[in-house]
């Protein structure tokens, strides 16, 4: 979230809207918004049926990696997060055109498993390239 929260400027000039979707409890939905000051929304799928048309299932909480990459991001942000919610439940990250056609798909395996900010960034740019008219 705090990649995106960092790229957010660079998603707008793309003209590209970030919205972030949880199950988790709304009133901790909205506690994390406002500490992460996140400058786009958190929608609450209070019954999971957004990330099961998704088709976003459930993965294993504990990889080899994951306890390096939870230690990682707590270096970064200088703070610890206690699970909440579903921990079993992975996220996803999908680009979705104006026209409501998905045109990236990315199914994380474990909660650390997630594309970059610029990553995401590079397919919007690609999107946005592939529908600009030609120029001769």
């Amino acid at each position: 979230m705090s990649q995106l929260r960092q790229s957010y400027s660079d998603f707008q000039q793309l003209n590209t809207a970030i919205i972030a979707l949880s199950t988790v409890d709304l009133n901790l939905l909205n506690r994390f918004s406002d500490e992460l000051q996140l400058p786009f929304p958190l929608l609450f799928d209070a019954n999971g049926n957004t990330y099961r048309a998704y088709r976003l299932g459930k993965g294993l909480t504990i990889r080899a990696r994951t306890p390096l990459e939870y230690a990682r991001l707590v270096w970064r942000e200088k703070r610890l997060y206690r699970p909440i919610g579903d921990v079993m439940q992975v996220g996803g990250d999908f680009i979705v055109d104006a026209n409501g056609i998905i045109r990236f798909a990315y199914s994380s395996e474990d909660p650390t498993d997630r594309p970059t900010a610029p990553e995401l960034l590079s397919h919007c740019v690609t999107i946005s390239n592939s529908r600009s008219p030609q120029k001769d």
